[in-house]
């Protein structure tokens, strides 16, 4: 046992000693072993190394490329970048940059490596590449982003206060933690839990107000999460704020798209309000935390618990209210003071306000409820509040639930209580409408002893006030609708839940199918409103059911066995798309049904529902409406707006429905009523079908006036909505309305009693509405509008019998058009309350009407516009004898007045103004009023505080915009919210305001002043602030225009200062003196600056009137001065888009200061026309990237030498070399009459020019070349410039142009089609040339001939070398060709020998010229030339054969010109082979339409007899002393057949004034011109040509001695004839078409 221990522990230390070897072995290896690897891999693994990251970079390349497509893709889609997306594509490229020198760098060793290896330097360069490998790959590894880039920030919204927000120290205490805890960087998430009603929500928004005001976020945004939360409604409301428009239609894809949005803003603000369980932030597309540091989730929540669960760093609870502050919210909404609490109503009030345990919802709720309460009810209520029994289990529920159970038992009444459960039937946060409820509750019975449909309808929305005012319900900012609060909502199920009765509400959840359920059977009331179910369960069995609400689930089918045991159903709504309702027959006491929205087939079976009184089609879709509906004898409303559809009533359906009270047919529904008195019959229901109605109180219809039956009268009404020949916009009748066009108001006289709507257009009636209309006065009409109302001449007659005493008391809104005979208001005087609640006053195109505007309080606008008769606007003085409005001010909420085309307009104020205030006027627009001669009072003008715009235009003798008067310098003026200024037209106006009157300005922000040719002044300050500067420091645009007599815009001593000036417009104001702008807060944008001062004498622009400017200021002046700008930094005109100035006199330099300090990056636009002074356009200031310029114009400037002035430092830099002026974005350039201009630009501005479309140069006396060398320090032999895009190229009356370019320099202009017109430049000897040589040493091989395997080969051409010219025009220049061809290849060498001679004919003619060929003119349609005195031939025939679409050939006074293609030697050269009969193919101008020649004298002939025209369709030619053939052939051999050629589309030919043209064609051709029409030879002695026709009437053309020269002569009287001769030389005047020149030419006679 000894032995085999020891053995034991022998292995045991071995296998010690083995551990601690291998661990120190490992270690080594760690060390040493794996570096030295390492090491020795970059020697060894070289070749390895630099494959791997050749193929790490060209997956690099292709991540950069797909990345900067999607930036390409975001740019065209106006949105910005996002900086790492830039700083990732900066990096690729320098790692990139990086690696090309990497590769360079081993490319120059390789050669070292492979014949004399380095080990140091194979080891260097592995090393860095496999460095360089592993940047690649990390960089590439990071080249997927969210999102490339983002829209630009909409505002943002705006958080209301509260006006129920009271602060409390809970709230604050909460609210200081919140604010804490946003500024805590290591807080990204804040929970605010508290009890239902405790100010959670109105909180946080005012902690929003807050963050927003401090900018301690970029943005906030606020979503309502809610007991059921939908995901998609989060995500709109979040992406509303955030004005994100959704692409995606998952929940997944809207989360991915609000992630990447909300990663934007480096700081934003989530509040989330109403959480109730936990929430997945990541489902909603809320990053969070790590995935964005700077987003931070405020929410607010009932349950604590729920904070935990979300993870809230910091948890903050709202706690109740302290009692004194209990106490305080309880007396402000009881409506306490201690006036009115005293003595024991304190203390009960205190002990009430305790018993709220400092809830805020509680304390608003009781206290409204107690409002004006005696003190009986004050004490019953204390008992009962504190005998409440609590609801089990919650601590804060029993709170609320006892305080709101308080409210709802002193609710008082039968129906108070039912009408609030009801209005819990609907989802949370659902605006319940009056319309609706007032419905249910009918079908519930609630208001079973009511008598009518209209006394519910007003009950109910006494019952909807008066639970607002107990604080069950919200208001919603909306007529007729309320919300109920979700914790009030809860409270009303709990309610609900405790009677008898039972319910499931289960709306707005979301289900998909319906809810399972064991307690149906006790289920009074059903509401599954606003789901997503689809089918419904068959065989309910639900005996108690009255109310079902299925509104908003789109059921596909009814199946009938789902309402068997719903017997005692009573309200169903449906939104279904069904064809049976044959299931509903079993709900014999159904008595609302609502269908809205539905697609329906067949509802007859509907016929069946005898106890049905509510039917609903409101918004379906019907096919037909059944006479089955007849029978519903109880059917009390019907409703069928808005129903689509082929649909009409059946004739006297309306008629059996005896208890209809309601009607409904809305705009987009029915309106093809039956016509009565045709004699056919009816197949729709009868207007008159209306009067046995007797129970009609509310009816809403349209109709044409054809369809109402003669003297029918509508029956009175209490609510209703008709149109006649027009249409309405509102389904329910919220007010009685009529809109009535071109038919009698006799049919509505039952209406008029209580009418509050009325629009009459076109109608001619009575003389006046009160009493005609009716008798009583109109008192309930509010809104009245009359156009074309013949025959009236005012509203109420106070002289006729029976006319009330009050009249139009409420009329709110008042508006006139086209009353030609309307004269006044009121004819006599005016009675007790007249238009005293008016608020829009409109009159225009009233041509009698004397009147003026009704001079109310309560006037906020006021509009008269055409009203030639009218010579004051308000007249003050019966209303200030008026003893009960002498104590208010009159016109004190006039908030808009505007005047136009008042031609006889004397005054706007006639009276006394003691009492006219225009405190509250905004707007002023007056125009076209030729006799007004002034606007305000200095009084008045006291006033006007709140005048925001001020338009004058057309107001020939205005001379005051303010009266000045004795006491005027006693009113200061104060305009402080001013921002529009603008008059024009207004010529005797000589100031703005009065000189004695400072004006305050603070806001303006626009002053535009044009076309008033007497004005001398805008601002005049007085002598005791001369020299100080006026300060504009809201003012963005100033234009004045037009002021021939404006002598100062400001004191000669001040200067504007801290403008925001952004567009500035001074025109034609040629008196003007200089004003300065100095210290300028914003970067001018647009300067317009024309005629300015040319009258005054010249300006100093560095000092003025012994003020120095300021050193580090910038200025401009604008004036008749040298100087413009004076620069220091360049910020003045960084921002400069549009530059205009015209005819400154003396404007020398428009910029000065430092060098390199003018940034031109946006100047888009540039004008400069009529500065003769100026010399040149950028100095060395400025920089020489003109990266925005779109369009340059120079005109008139005389004494322009440069656009950029040459200078030292401007044209080298510090490398020797020139430095580059660019102008990527120029369109146009337009330069005309600049005498001095040597060159437009530089060679080196010109290589920018890449987006040039337009060069036009004009009357520029001394311009010498088009791009010069102004700024190149050498020249070239050789270099070839590209503009692109150039489009149109027009070089006019340039007298010393010799050329475009210097030598050297060819300017080629591939763009699609090219217009060129150069006219009037004498000196310019060539104009298009083409160097073919480059091109074909480029792409093609040498022509020769070769022997073995290539014989008789020729290399082919690659592509085709267009001149892209459409248009070309040429006037009166020294060209000798237009287009010169130059390089051209020598043609093949004649063989000779047999066997070059069989090489040569095996070639094909179109390889052997095959690059001639590839020479084209593809686009060219249009050449016309003029005046070109040394212009000899247009064409070579290499471009003569690629003319495609040539249509227009016309040449004029080219003296010179001898041929228009010139002579090809090919064609002589092949003839010398007679063996191969080769010939030259023939040239064809196959677009040409039309060729013109006029005075070319030495012309002899337009074409070859090859050439083809098929297309041609006239030909001119005149006054040509030299031209003899109009074809020719070079040789006429012995004619041995005739030939014959088709001008197939020739119509016209004129040959005028050619005294040696001898032959048409050449001998032996015959030359047919099928549809010649018209032949015109005049003044052509020699032309011994024959003209015929033959029985086809084709016209035939042949040289003389082919036929007999003779006419065929028909003789009428015996039906033959005959021919005669006819004279050679001849004029011939011959049209197709006219019948006395059928027998002008000879009969043809075809050649035997």
């Amino acid at each position: 046992m000894a032995i085999v221990s020891d053995r034991h522990c022998l292995e045991f230390r071995l296998w010690g000693m083995a551990d601690i070897g291998l661990s120190v072995a490992s270690k080594v290896a760690e060390y040493l072993v794996l570096p030295a690897i390492r090491h020795l891999g970059y020697m060894f693994r070289f070749a390895s190394n630099i494959e791997d990251l050749r193929q790490e970079t060209e997956k690099l390349i292709v991540s950069q490329g797909r990345l900067q497509n999607d930036v390409n893709e975001a740019v065209r889609q106006t949105e910005e970048i996002e900086e790492d997306v830039q700083d990732w594509l900066m990096e690729a490229n320098k790692v990139l940059q990086d690696v090309r020198i990497l590769e360079t760098e081993i490319d120059e060793n390789r050669r070292c490596f492979n014949w004399c290896p380095n080990l140091h330097w194979r080891y260097q360069l592995s090393k860095k590449v496999a460095k360089k490998k592993l940047i690649v790959v990390k960089l590439r590894e990071t080249s997927i982003f969210q999102r490339v880039g983002h829209r630009s920030m909409l505002p943002v919204i705006e958080f209301l206060p509260s006006k129920d927000f009271m602060p409390s120290k809970s709230s604050e205490k909460a609210f200081n933690q919140i604010m804490e805890s946003l500024k805590d960087d290591d807080v990204s998430m804040i929970g605010l839990y508290g009890m239902a009603g405790v100010g959670k929500t109105t909180l946080v928004k005012e902690v929003a107000k807050k963050v927003k005001a401090m900018k301690l976020f970029d943005q906030v945004v606020i979503a309502v999460v809610s007991q059921t939360p939908s995901i998609r409604n989060i995500q709109g409301r979040i992406g509303d704020l955030l004005d994100l428009q959704f692409g995606r239609e998952t929940e997944e894809g809207r989360a991915a798209q609000l992630w990447h949005r909300l990663q934007e803003p480096k700081k934003i603000l989530v509040i989330l309000d109403d959480v109730w369980k936990e929430l997945n932030l990541a489902d909603i597309g809320i990053p969070f935390g790590d995935n964005h540091k700077g987003c931070k989730v405020l929410l607010t929540t009932r349950l604590q618990h729920v904070c935990s669960r979300m993870g809230s760093q910091k948890k903050i609870r709202l706690d109740v209210l302290p009692d004194d502050e209990a106490w305080t919210l309880f007396k402000h909404n009881a409506c306490l003071n201690d006036v009115s609490c005293y003595g024991e109503l304190d203390d009960v009030a205190q002990e009430v306000a305790r018993e709220c345990k400092g809830l805020p919802l509680a304390i608003v709720t009781i206290a409204k409820a107690l409002r004006e309460k005696d003190l009986d009810e004050w004490i019953v209520a204390n008992q009962q509040l504190k005998s409440s029994q609590l609801v089990e289990n919650q601590d804060f529920w029993e709170d609320i639930y006892g305080c709101l159970k308080f409210s709802y038992d002193y609710l008082k009444g039968t129906k108070i209580k039912p009408c609030f459960l009801l209005c819990s039937h609907f989802p949370e946060d659902y605006e319940i409408g009056l319309e609706v409820l007032t419905r249910y509750a009918i079908g519930k019975g609630i208001f079973d002893g009511v008598g009518f449909i209209e006394d519910a309808r007003r009950e109910t929305r006494v019952l909807l006030t008066n639970l607002q005012h107990a604080g069950l319900l919200l208001d919603t900012g909306y007529a007729d609708t309320v919300k109920m609060h979700d914790v009030v909502r809860d409270f009303a199920h709990w309610i609900a839940s405790e009677g008898e009765n039972g319910l499931m509400i289960k709306a707005g959840l979301g289900l998909k199918q319906w809810p399972h359920s064991k307690s149906l059977q006790c289920c009074t009331t059903i509401s599954l409103f606003g789901n997503d179910i689809g089918h419904l369960p068959k065989d309910l069995d639900c005996p108690k059911l009255e109310t079902l609400l299925l509104s908003g689930n789109y059921l596909g089918e009814l199946p009938g066995s789902s309402f068997k045991g719903m017997k005692s159903l009573k309200v169903l709504t449906l939104s279904v798309g069904i064809t049976s309702f044959e299931g509903l027959q079993f709900l014999t006491n159904l008595r609302n049904l609502s269908l809205v929205e539905s697609k329906l087939g067949d509802i007859s079976p509907l016929g069946k529902l005898k106890a049905l009184e509510i039917l609903d089609f409101g918004g379906c879709y019907l096919k037909r409406v059944p006479d089955e509906l007849g029978d519903l004898n109880g059917l009390r409303l019907l409703d069928l707006s808005y129903s689509s559809g082929s649909w009409t009533i059946p004739p006297n359906l309306i008629r059996r429905l005896s208890k209809l009270e309601e009607l409904y047919i809305g705009d987009f529904s029915f309106s093809e009523w039956a016509i009565q008195g045709t004699g056919e019959e009816a197949t729709t229901a009868s207007i008159s079908e209306l009067a046995s109605l007797s129970r009609l109180t509310a009816l809403t219809m349209k109709a044409n006036s054809i369809c109402i039956p003669k003297d029918f009268v509508f029956p009175k009404l209490q609510r209703y909505k008709i149109a006649i020949n027009q249409c309405f916009n509102y389904r329910y009748p919220s007010s009685r309305s009529l809109k009535i066009t071109e038919y009698p108001l006799t049919a509505f006289k039952e209406l008029f009693c209580n009418i509050e709507y009325l629009d009459l257009d076109t109608i001619g009636g009575p003389r006046h509405l009160v009493p005609s209309l009716d008798p009583r006065g109109l008192n309930n009409l509010t809104f009245l509008r009359l156009r074309l109302f013949r025959g009236l001449e005012c509203l109420i007659h106070t002289e006729e019998q029976q006319v009330p005493t009050i009249a139009l008391v409420n009329l709110v809104e008042l508006f006139m058009e086209e009353m030609m005979s309307f004269e006044k208001l009121c004819n006599g005087l005016h009675p007790s309350g007249f238009l005293h609640k008016l608020e829009k006053f409109t009159a225009e195109g009233c041509a009698a009407m004397v009147s003026t505007v009704p001079v109310v309080k309560g006037l906020k606008e006021a509009t008269v516009v055409n009203c030639p008769k009218l010579l004051a606007v308000f007249q003050l003085d019966n209303v200030l004898h008026n003893e009960q409005e002498n104590h208010a001010f009159l016109l004190s909420n006039l908030i808009s007045l505007k005047l136009d085309r008042l031609p006889n307009l004397m005054c706007i104020w006639e009276g006394p103004i003691d009492r006219v205030s225009l405190q509250s006027l905004k707007s002023v627009t007056i125009g076209s009023c030729s006799k007004l001669p002034s606007l305000f009072s200095s009084v008045l003008a006291q006033g006007l505080l709140q005048l925001e715009t001020l338009e004058i235009h057309d107001c020939p003798i205005l001379k005051y915009v303010i009266e000045e008067t004795a006491d005027t310098g006693s009113y200061p003026l104060r305009l402080p919210k001013l921002t529009t200024l603008k008059i024009s037209s207004c010529d005797s106006l000589e100031y703005v305001f009065p000189i004695t009157m400072v004006p305050d300005l603070p806001r303006l922000k626009e002053i535009n002043i044009t076309n008033c040719t007497r004005l001398k002044r805008i601002f005049i300050l007085g002598k005791e602030i001369d020299g100080k500067d006026i300060f504009l420091p809201q003012l963005r645009s100033l234009v004045l225009k037009n002021l021939r007599s404006l002598s100062t815009f400001s004191p000669p001593n001040c200067v504007i200062m801290q403008s925001p000036l952004e567009m500035l417009e001074v025109a034609e104001c040629p008196l003007l003196e200089l004003f300065t702008f100095q210290n300028m807060r914003a970067q001018i944008k647009t300067l317009r600056l024309s005629e300015v001062g040319n009258n005054c004498p010249p300006g100093n622009g560095v000092s003025f009137q012994g003020r120095h400017r300021a050193t580090g200021m910038e200025y401009l002046t604008v004036g008749n001065c040298a100087q413009l700008f004076q620069l220091e930094e360049g910020f003045l005109v960084s921002g400069l888009e549009k530059l205009h100035l015209t005819n400154m006199q003396e404007l020398r330099v428009i910029w000065k200061g430092p060098k390199q300090i003018a940034i031109l990056q946006n100047l888009s636009h540039l004008e400069i026309v009529g500065c003769k002074r100026l010399r040149h356009l950028f100095t060395p200031m400025c920089s020489p990237n003109f990266l925005q310029l779109k369009e340059l114009t120079l005109k008139g400037c005389d004494g322009l030498e440069q656009i950029i002035v040459k200078d030292q430092s401007s044209v080298s830099s510090s490398n020797g070399h020139p430095q580059q002026i660019r102008f990527p974005n120029v369109t146009k350039i337009w330069i005309k009459n600049c005498n001095k201009l040597k060159c437009v630009f530089p060679l080196s501005g010109a290589r920018s020019l890449l987006k040039l479309e337009e060069l036009r140069v004009e009357g520029s006396s001394e311009l010498k070349h088009v791009f010069g060398l102004e700024y190149e320090t050498s020249t070239v032999t050789e270099e070839d410039m590209v503009l692109p895009n150039l489009k149109r190229l027009e070089l006019l009356q340039l007298p010393s142009l010799d050329r475009f370019s210097p030598l050297g320099y060819h300017f080629m202009f591939p763009s699609w089609s090219v217009a060129a017109v150069v006219k009037d430049c004498p000196a310019m000897t060539m104009c298009f040339t083409v160097n073919v040589s480059n091109l074909m040493e480029a792409r093609t091989q040498k022509l020769s001939l070769q022997d073995g395997k290539e014989k008789g080969q020729l290399s082919k051409t690659q592509g085709k070398h267009c001149l892209n010219f459409e248009d070309v025009k040429l006037n009166n220049c020294g060209v000798e060709e237009v287009f010169q061809l130059k390089g051209l290849p020598l043609p093949l060498p004649l063989p000779t020998t047999s066997q070059e001679l069989k090489c040569y004919c095996s070639i094909p003619y179109k390889d052997r010229y095959e690059f001639y060929d590839n020479v084209c003119l593809k686009y060219l349609t249009t050449l016309e030339l003029s005046n070109c005195k040394r212009l000899k031939h247009i064409f070579q025939p290499t471009l003569a054969r690629n003319l495609p679409h040539l249509k227009y050939l016309r040449i004029w006074e080219c003296d010179e010109l001898e041929q228009i293609v010139a002579k090809d030697d090919s064609n002589e050269r092949d003839h010398q082979i007679s063996s191969s009969k080769a010939h030259v193919p023939p040239t064809c101008f196959c677009s040409l339409h039309e060729i013109k020649i006029r005075n070319c004298n030495k012309l002899k002939s337009l074409f070859h007899v090859s050439v083809t025209v098929p297309r041609l369709e006239k030909i001119m030619v005149d006054g040509s002393s030299g031209f003899e053939h109009v074809f020719f052939e070079e040789k006429e051999d012995e004619v041995q057949e005739e030939k014959t050629k088709v001008l197939p589309m020739l119509w016209m030919c004129d040959l005028i004034r050619l005294p040696r043209l001898n032959t048409f064609c050449p001998k032996g051709y015959d030359f047919v011109i099928p549809y010649l029409s018209c032949l015109n030879v005049k003044d052509c002695p020699k032309l011994p040509m024959t003209f015929s026709i033959d029985s086809d009437h084709s016209v035939h053309a042949r040289a003389e001695g082919f036929t007999a020269n003779c006419v065929m002569k028909e003789d009428e009287a015996k039906g033959t004839a005959t021919m005669e001769q006819v004279d050679t030389g001849n004029d011939v005047d011959w049209k197709r078409w006219r019948q006395s020149d059928r027998n002008k030419l000879a009969l043809y006679e075809q050649e035997s």
